[in-house]
């Protein structure tokens, strides 16, 4: 999320083809209604992405996912800022740009995913390059890899409309019929996010974690993480422990 600031009210187009195993989607985003700004002196933001499923058999248990996002988005009052905290909603921004000037920035987005049986891996890779004379036209980038393992048996499920994975629905949910105990997963999850290039001095952040998720039934789960991370930033390195854990009723 640090690479694609801004959230703004639009319009975006979808579909889907070839039996929901090709997506694409556009958008337009401007929030000049919501804002004392002019329609001129609000930025525009596009975007558009597209998925495709090479491989699709056994009803999904089997899969290959690849995607391909891209977005441009106009500097807001001629200025851009990145930040974000450490994969922990609740701590501090250990990466912040701060404001610097700039006119505008392209993003690229590359996603690949795989499901087979109960193992499944994705990852993704983000590459921003902004346009600032003034601290040298900077480039950020961000990736991440993942890896799963139900141990129950089951298969992380796949929207084919939206072209993203989905949640866990354990086969003999708890309260069930026969007794059931959920479904059980272990994760693993390693990333970077380097915002320092050119004048700016963002910082760069790599983390891995390792976690176990019980979905007790199809609504309710509950998440155990533990993660370290290693902060660069203005010369200083320094390291971070995670322990976080979550209860969410899902929709």
């Amino acid at each position: 999320d640090a690479l694609i600031p801004n959230r703004g009210t639009g319009i975006k187009l979808a579909n889907f083809a070839f039996d929901r195993r090709f997506t694409w989607s556009v958008g337009w985003f401007n929030d000049w209604l919501f804002t004392d700004e002019s329609f001129s002196e609000s930025d525009n933001i596009f975007t558009g992405r597209i998925t495709g499923l090479p491989v699709y058999a056994d009803e999904g248990r089997r899969l290959v996912h690849l995607g391909l996002a891209v977005r441009y988005a106009e500097a807001e009052n001629g200025t851009f800022r990145f930040r974000e905290p450490p994969e922990a909603n609740t701590a501090p921004r250990y990466l912040d740009t701060g404001e610097f000037p700039a006119k505008k920035s392209r993003t690229l987005n590359l996603e690949f995913g795989t499901v087979n049986g109960g193992l499944s891996f994705q990852g993704e890779y983000l590459k921003t390059k902004v346009t600032s004379a003034q601290t040298g036209d900077p480039e950020f980038t961000g990736w991440y890899l993942a890896t799963s393992w139900i141990l129950t048996g089951e298969s992380r499920s796949y929207f084919k409309r939206g072209g993203f994975f989905f949640k866990v629905a354990p086969d003999r949910p708890l309260g069930g019929e026969g007794g059931g105990h959920g479904a059980w997963e272990l994760t693993f999850r390693v990333s970077n996010t380097d915002l320092n290039d050119g004048a700016i001095t963002g910082g760069e952040f790599d983390r891995w974690s390792v976690g176990a998720n019980w979905y007790a039934t199809e609504r309710w789960r509950l998440e155990v993480n533990y993660g370290q991370g290693t902060l660069d930033r203005f010369g200083i390195r320094g390291d971070t422990e995670f322990l976080q854990f979550r209860l969410q009723w899902l929709m």
